[in-house]
């Protein structure tokens, strides 16, 4: 469990096992609000204003931090100049690593990228709203795109501006 206070420049993290017994327990102060977490590895990343810092879940221990964009960006992902990129902690330091996108889709096309909870391999929505799963599969055709307002964090549904009437529509991917 995460959760922000004091403005989201103080960090509470409890590690529970099955039981309910606390296992880790951690309070951290950042130097700038965390928009959100992300845990992966062992390692929890909290993505605040300009930066997203790395911690150990175990210890405690602040691992690093690499400047990143919230731009376009959801859980570790973010679009940079270089294309997508994720948040991974190679065990030295916490760098961005490019994205594996599958080979029929452009990078340059691709609007959102995010993690279903239970599935394997990044998914992304692209422009023409065309949304393919971790394994490169098409899911689902939307329809073009103006943009994506949000993901949830657990990659179910999606809030996506239709480009033609400007309509938000939720579209909840458990359907599909």
């Amino acid at each position: 469990m995460v959760k922000a206070h004091g403005g989201g420049e103080k960090v509470a993290c409890r590690i529970f096992d099955p039981e309910g017994a606390v296992l880790h327990s951690h309070d951290w102060n950042l130097p700038q609000p965390a928009d959100r977490a992300e845990a992966h590895a062992g390692v929890l990343f909290l993505i605040c204003t300009s930066e997203a810092r790395a911690y150990d879940l175990a210890g405690g221990a602040h691992l690093g931090s690499i400047r990143v964009s919230r731009r376009l960006s959801h859980g570790r992902y973010s679009l940079t100049p270089e294309g997508w990129c994720i948040l991974v902690w190679d065990g030295q330091a916490a760098r961005l690593g490019p994205v594996p996108l599958p080979s029929s889709v452009q990078s340059e096309r691709v609007i959102r990228v995010f993690n279903r909870r239970g599935y394997e391999g990044p998914w992304c929505l692209t422009r023409s709203g065309e949304i393919f799963s971790g394994d490169g599969a098409r899911v689902l055709r939307l329809g073009p795109l103006r943009d994506v307002a949000t993901a949830s964090s657990d990659g179910r549904h999606l809030l996506v501006v239709k480009e033609d009437t400007g309509q938000t529509e939720n579209v909840d991917l458990l359907r599909v």
